[in-house]
């Protein structure tokens, strides 16, 4: 690439050849200077050769004026610069070049070198500007409809393991629980532990293939939230039923609800959920003899609903992790275990698409509590 053509481009416009000879004396060691003697010139200009970065225009030309060209390249090149040579301005004239030529700036005739000079650097810099806020848009119009189409495709694929998922799943949970109720009554004696575990691990596994496709239908604004209001303590009843079912021992769990009703506008299927998700990570977490307690509160305007495990303590930057799906490294902490991070991450949205949020802390070296806040109503509740 020669110099010349590495220098940004000027088209000069002016009647007076003499004129165009000194703008090209001036600044062709800076500048890579075009030059045209009508308006009719410097359109054909600007239609076939390459881009502009500034265009210079007299004011007062035979045929075309500055401002009626500079109008029309407006629209040709509408990311050039335009700057408009005047001997005698006037106001009404000021505001015809503006409002319809977009000038960018004025400069009086006769105009010094470094007048001009530092006129035409500013006027490249507007260019530079812009240009790059063209092309950064243009980029994230394109990154944009990447990530669409991403989505879209994430999307297709979480139904399709779903779909391939659900069934047979529910059909293991269907012959476990037979042989849990034999000719259609509970087994009698303990359950063989094998046939617990096995019964619990695919009832959690069902819920985490709920949970993926939960997750697409709150990112993509599929699953409108049914908002009513409710007693929470009914709702946290029905979400530990959910959990407990008959392979979990109830003896490891202890309640503390209000007297009270706790009033709260949610969407009462989602707090299930939200509920069932948090007891079940609990559960995953601690050891098989530890206890888990569940709290509901009144707090600061807020009703909180807590679960404390016996589990080992979470490290501060893994609990701020743990409600993101397959943020590392608890995503792979939680693989390690053959657990799943899904299912927080559900709560996660969920919660803060009624306006809620959930978190965890640690309690000590062993112990830590997940828990749900969600806005306190003061109106009337529907049983749950």
């Amino acid at each position: 690439m020669s110099l010349q053509a590495s220098k940004p481009r000027i088209l000069f416009v002016d009647d007076d050849e003499q004129q165009l000879k000194t703008y090209r004396r001036l600044m062709h060691r800076d500048f890579s200077i075009r030059v045209a003697s009508s308006g009719r010139e410097a359109l054909s200009r600007i239609e076939q050769e390459e881009p502009f970065s500034v265009l210079v225009s007299d004011m007062q030309m035979p045929g075309m004026d500055g401002i009626e060209l500079l109008s029309l390249a407006q629209r040709l090149a509408p990311d050039s610069s335009r700057i408009l040579l005047t001997g005698f301005p006037t106001l009404e004239r000021a505001m015809q070049a503006v409002n319809h030529g977009q000038i960018f700036r004025f400069l009086s005739k006769p105009c010094s070198k470094g007048d001009l000079k530092a006129a035409l650097n500013a006027g490249l810099e507007q260019h530079r500007l812009r240009t790059t806020e063209k092309r950064l848009m243009e980029e994230l119009r394109r990154s944009n409809a990447e990530l669409e189409s991403a989505r879209s495709l994430q999307n297709h694929l979480s139904r399709m393991i779903v779909h391939d998922l659900k069934s047979p799943l529910t059909s293991l949970i269907r012959d476990l629980e037979r042989l849990s109720t034999p000719n259609g009554r509970p087994r009698r004696g303990p359950q063989p532990k094998a046939l617990k575990r096995s019964l619990s691990s695919a009832w959690l596994l069902s819920e985490m293939v709920d949970s993926i496709l939960d997750l697409e239908r709150l990112r993509s604004g599929e699953w409108p939230l049914q908002m009513e209001r409710y007693d929470l303590r009914g709702l946290i009843r029905v979400g530990l039923e959910i959990t407990l079912g008959s392979c979990i021992e109830p003896e490891r769990f202890q309640q503390e609800l209000p007297d009270g009703p706790v009033p709260v506008t949610c969407d009462s299927e989602v707090v299930r959920r939200l509920v069932a998700n948090l007891v079940a990570s609990a559960l995953d977490r601690s050891p098989p003899e530890g206890g888990i307690q569940i709290r509901v509160a009144v707090r600061q305007q807020s009703a909180w609903v807590e679960v404390e495990d016996q589990a080992m303590g979470i490290p501060s930057p893994l609990s701020e992790e743990m409600f993101h799906a397959f943020e590392a490294p608890y995503a792979t902490a939680c693989a390690e275990r053959g657990a799943s991070s899904i299912g927080l991450a559900f709560c996660r949205m969920a919660a803060e698409a009624m306006g809620g949020a959930v978190g965890a802390r640690r309690t000590g070296e062993v112990g830590n509590v997940l828990w749900l806040k969600l806005p306190l109503d003061q109106g009337a509740t529907h049983a749950a």
